[in-house]
C-alpha cells in the first residue's frame, strides 16, 4: 500500500511538471503571437505609408510629363514660327534682292535718258531716290525680320533646354517610384521559422 502511494505521488509530480511545460509553451506560444502581430501591424502602417508615397509620386510624376509635353509643344510651336519666319525673310530678300535689280533697271534707263537731254536729270534723281529709299525699306523690314527670327531662335533653344530638364525629372521619378514599388512589394512578406512550433509531447 505504502507503495502505492509513491506510485500517486511520482505521478502527480509528472502532472504537474508536464502542466508546467505546457504552461511555459503555451506562454511563448502567446508571447511571439503577440510579437507577430505586432510586427505585422508595424508593417502593415509601412506598407500604408509607402503606398500613399508612392501614390503621391505617381501624381508628381504625371503633372512632369504634362509639363514636359507642354514644353516639348511650345518648343514645336517656336520651330514652326521659326520656319515661318525664315521663309518671310526669305521673301524679304528676294523682295530686296528684285528693288537692287529695280534700282540698276532704273539706272541704266536714266542713262539712256541723260544721252537724250538734259531735263532727264531731274527724273533721273526723283527715280533714283525712290529706288534708294524702296531699298532701304526693304532692308529695314529684312532687318526687323532677323530679329525677329533670333528671338524665336532663343525661344526655342530655352524651350529644349526646360524639355531636356524635364525629361530628367521624369526619368528621375520613374526611377524612384520604381524602387518604392519595390520597397512595398518586400515590405509584405512576413518571414516564420520552425523554432516558433509548440513542443509536443513524446
Amino acid at each position: 500500500m505504502a507503495r502505492t502511494r509513491q506510485n500517486d505521488v511520482g505521478t502527480d509530480r509528472r502532472k504537474v511538471t508536464l502542466n508546467k511545460q505546457l504552461g511555459d509553451a503555451y506562454d511563448a506560444q502567446a508571447t511571439e503571437l503577440e510579437t507577430a502581430c505586432r510586427q505585422i501591424e508595424e508593417l502593415s502602417a509601412q506598407n500604408h505609408v509607402e503606398q500613399k508615397r508612392s501614390t503621391e509620386l505617381a501624381q508628381q510624376l504625371q503633372e512632369t510629363v504634362n509639363a514636359k509635353l507642354a514644353a516639348e509643344s511650345r518648343a514645336t510651336i517656336a520651330e514652326q514660327r521659326a520656319i515661318e519666319i525664315d521663309r518671310r525673310a526669305a521673301d524679304l530678300r528676294a523682295e530686296l534682292d528684285l528693288a537692287h535689280q529695280d534700282a540698276a533697271q532704273v539706272r541704266n534707263e536714266v542713262a539712256a535718258l541723260r544721252a537724250k537731254a538734259g531735263s532727264a536729270e531731274e527724273a533721273h534723281q526723283k527715280q533714283r531716290k525712290s529706288a534708294a529709299q524702296e531699298a532701304h525699306r526693304a532692308a529695314e523690314r529684312l532687318a526687323a525680320t532677323q530679329m525677329e527670327r533670333d528671338e524665336a531662335r532663343k525661344e526655342i533653344g530655352k524651350a529644349r533646354e526646360e524639355a531636356s530638364n524635364w525629361r530628367g525629372q521624369v526619368e528621375a521619378l520613374k526611377e524612384q517610384q520604381r524602387g518604392l514599388l519595390e520597397a512595398v512589394k518586400t515590405g509584405r512578406v512576413v518571414g516564420t521559422t520552425s523554432e516558433n512550433a509548440i513542443p509536443k509531447d513524446r
